[in-house]
């Protein structure tokens, strides 16, 4: 399919050039629309780009603060663990809980 499209865009700059040698011979200022339609896909990808980043950005955060949690518990189970020297016997300490995941699924 992009064979055929580039075929497609071939044979309109092929056929535009009697246009453009057209314009040109008069004075007329003119885009040439291969150079338009690069323009828009460019801005279409600049778009799609900036969409993507805020997905990445807010699953970076997300798994950030999954890595602060995760952190945390094993912060407070190594005290546990020091202060029962890794015995659950006659423990004073609660071991903590761990902290529920968080979901990782894109919201909408």
């Amino acid at each position: 399919q992009i064979a055929a499209l580039a075929d497609k865009m071939d044979q309109a700059t092929d056929a535009f050039e009697d246009t453009a040698d057209a314009l040109e011979s008069q004075g007329v200022s003119f885009l040439h629309p291969a150079i338009e339609l690069e323009e828009l896909n460019v801005s279409r990808r600049t778009h799609m780009n900036e969409v993507a980043k805020k997905y990445v950005t807010k699953e970076r955060q997300e798994v950030d603060g999954e890595d602060e949690d995760v952190n945390i518990t094993a912060q407070e189970l190594q005290k546990v663990k020091a202060q029962t020297h890794g015995r659950l016997t006659g423990i004073k300490t609660p071991i903590p809980p761990a902290s529920p995941a968080r979901s990782m699924s894109p919201k909408m």
